[in-house]
Order: C-alpha cells, then structure tokens, then sequence
C-alpha cells in the first residue's frame, strides 16, 4: 500500500495526491490471527487550484479514454481512479476520510507524503478531496 501510494504520488500526470495512510482496526490488534480486512484513514488533495477543478478533472478523464455515461461518473474518475490503483483489486481493502481520532485510539501513521523525497509534493494550501 506504502509503495502503491508513493507511485501514484510519484507519477506527473496525477492530478490528486494521497498525503496520508493511516491503519487502524483489527490490523493493530496484537489479539488477532486472522484479519478480515485492512481499514485506512487517507487523505487525498488536489494538486491543481481548486478554481479550475472541474475543468481539469474532465480533461484528465477525457484522457484516460474510457467513456461515462454520466456526468458525474466523469468528474469523480479522477477519485475513483486513485482508490482502484491503491487497492489494486482487493475488496479486502476499505478507506475512510473521518478523522481516526474521532473513531478510535489506535491508529498508525504509515505514509505520509512530507517524508516522501521520491513524490511530488502537493500545494501547502492543496484542498481536500473528500471520499
């Protein structure tokens, strides 16, 4: 997840950004055997100003040549893109933007973009995508 996570970040023609993984759940639970799943706390941002996102987000789908039947469906591809890329076909794998602290204790910081020489970083002011 960390190294697909650095690849996307990595990558030019990206127009988002994931800033953090964080892991929680039954992954940090020393008690466990078996895990169920892997439950993640991201955050992603826009690496563009925010004014011509709409703009930008429809020229990046137009470019990936896949076609949508609703509008929407293209304007979210941008977002939809970068969870099917870290997830990487695993329906083991879930993401949430809450914030952890809200939800519970234990959590783990294990990407955070600011300690990433290999990506390209994003504005300090980049707004957040939401899920």
């Amino acid at each position: 997840m960390i190294d697909r996570a650095a690849s996307y970040n990595a990558d030019p023609d990206r127009i988002l950004a994931v800033t953090r993984l964080d892991v929680f759940g039954s992954y940090l639970d020393p008690e466990k055997d078996r895990l169920g799943d892997l439950d993640l706390g991201i955050e992603i941002v826009r690496r563009f100003d925010s004014d011509s996102w709409t703009e930008m987000s429809l020229a990046y789908t137009a470019k990936s040549g896949r076609t949508f039947n609703r509008y929407t469906d293209r304007l979210f591809w941008p977002l939809h893109e970068l969870l099917r890329y870290l997830k990487n076909r695993s329906s083991a794998i879930g993401f949430t933007d809450e914030d952890l602290a809200l939800l519970t204790t234990c959590h783990e910081r294990i990407y955070d973009i600011r300690k990433d020489p290999t990506t390209i970083q994003p504005p300090p002011e980049a707004t957040v995508q939401r899920l």
